[in-house]
């Protein structure tokens, strides 16, 4: 049987009648992407409508293509209220409390505001605390204002031995950081600071170095320090910029040579160089200093630092020295390569190297070959370093006659005996630096005629090469040697 007509009705002036012959069509929730055709019927916004012709993405509220089927309807009235539910469990009961201390240790406690104290503790119990104490807030101690800042102080004392006075007192302990506004530029590399009283320490940077003059820039200069109680000194954080175009501890230039007066005379080559404490030493032109004269400022003048003489067999060491407002300059001195002491005005040095002095005070003629930081040093005649060797295991031999204490150098040696069987290839000296491994072998000569052919060993066995030097001294040993023999030194290459 063919479907029932499907009338719709318009109530409009005059009544419009659609007529569908096979029935509304059901198609759920409107989709603007879906087609829709006449008798299909849509529920949007709670209202349902009825295609009157096919559409697509025409809202139902568009009467062109929609008819409503059935109106939203209004919203019902409020409905009575209904029975109070039964009371609950009664709750636990809470207490918090809040304290205050100076540090996380509960120094000061108190349970009253107090601005000056930078601690606070909230504890939340079910349990009153009837006399609240410090113990009751262990662990829960915060810092709420943060750390506090590096502590300033105008400085006191003088320039090179400062001091100052902190509120509240500061104490040497490790990384303790303390600041002061100075009173104007160092002048020492070797500056003190003795903060509220305590023990003055020595000043340094970068780790250990010594200060330059003016790493205290000058006056009103805040200076930050940091306590290392290891090595009990203060180092300056924040040294003043350099303005040096020179790594520390750079050295260009200053060739050595003996002047004409070859025993006495060192001529100093133009150079610069920046010390290990950050003072740069510059010169254009060559300079002559004396070792049989007393420093004095200047060419051809007196050479000798600190009061020092020439003595008998001694190794003399040769500097660069400079300082603020003085010219630099050069200068010899008996001492270790650390310790030189300086005219006034002159404030750090640099070693530039050494000479040997004979029984007569008088420099070992010999050549400098090189520039800059390494140099090898030629003596113009072999030197005897020790005589009547004669050992098959290593065993130690001193160059503290002949080397600098300190000083990283190379050297160049030999060996001579009269003995006319150590022509035989077998003869043979082994020279090590630690003792165990050869660094060099040879042969010793026979011949001791000074520039003959085998000056230093004998030339159809040898290994002719510089043998590192430690602590001063080598090892060495022979072998099928029936008598003994001497060690030679020919020259000596030395990094300063």
């Amino acid at each position: 049987m063919a479907d029932a007509p499907c009338l719709l009705v318009e109530w409009t002036n005059p009544p419009v009648v659609l007529q569908f012959s096979g029935g509304v069509n059901p198609k759920g929730e409107y989709n603007a992407a879906t087609a829709y055709s006449l008798g299909d019927s849509v529920s949007y916004n709670g209202s349902s409508y009825v295609a009157i012709q096919a559409t697509t993405g025409n809202l139902p509220s568009d009467t062109t293509y929609w008819q409503v089927l059935a109106g939203k309807g209004d919203t019902g009235e409020t409905g009575e209220t209904g029975a109070t539910g039964a009371t609950g469990p009664t709750g636990a009961n809470a207490y918090v409390y809040i304290a205050y201390a100076s540090d996380a240790s509960g120094t000061g406690f108190t349970m009253t505001f107090n601005p000056a104290l930078n601690y606070i503790a909230v504890r939340n119990t079910t349990v009153e605390i009837p006399s609240p104490q410090a113990s009751d807030f262990a662990g829960l101690w915060k810092n709420y204002k943060g750390e506090d800042g590096v502590p300033v102080a105008d400085a006191g004392g003088t320039l090179d031995a400062i001091t100052a006075d902190y509120s509240p007192d500061v104490s040497l302990a490790d990384k303790t950081m303390v600041a002061f506004v100075a009173l104007g530029a160092n002048t020492s590399t070797t500056p003190t600071f003795s903060p509220d009283g305590l023990t003055a320490h020595t000043i340094v940077k970068y780790g250990g170095q010594p200060l330059a003059a003016g790493d205290v820039h000058g006056a009103g200069m805040v200076c930050i320090l940091e306590y290392n109680a290891a090595n009990t000194r203060w180092e300056l954080l924040n040294p003043a910029p350099s303005t040096s175009a020179y790594p520390p501890d750079y050295v260009s230039g200053f060739t050595l040579a003996l002047d004409s007066d070859a025993e006495h005379d060192v001529t100093f080559g133009a150079g610069a160089a920046r010390t290990s404490g950050g003072l740069d030493i510059r010169t254009t032109s060559a300079m002559t200093k004396q070792i049989d004269a007393a420093w004095a400022s200047g060419s051809n003048a007196g050479g000798m630092l600190g009061g020092d003489t020439p003595s008998a067999d001694a190794l003399l060491n040769l500097w660069a020295i400079g300082g603020s407002g003085v010219s630099a300059d050069f200068g010899f001195s008996l001492s270790t390569t650390s310790s030189p002491t300086l005219p006034s005005g002159y404030t750090d040095k640099v070693w530039l190297g050494y000479v040997k002095l004979d029984s007569s005070s008088n420099i070992v003629p010999c050549n400098w070959v090189g520039k800059g930081q390494q140099l090898e040093m030629w003596f113009k005649e072999r030197q005897t370093v020790a005589s009547g060797l004669n050992s098959t295991s290593y065993t130690t031999q001193s160059l503290s006659g002949w080397l600098i204490s300190g000083v990283q150098a190379d050297a160049l040696f030999g060996g001579y005996s009269a003995s006319a069987d150590y022509s035989d290839d077998y003869c043979i000296v082994r020279l090590s630096h630690d003792g165990v491994n050869a660094k060099t072998v040879f042969g010793p000569m026979y011949n001791a005629t000074v520039g003959s052919t085998g000056e230093l060993y004998r030339y159809n066995y040898a290994s002719p090469v510089f043998v590192p030097i430690i602590d001063s001294q080598i090892y060495y040993k022979n072998e099928s040697m029936s008598t003994s023999w001497t060690l030679l030194l020919r020259a000596v290459k030395f990094w300063r």
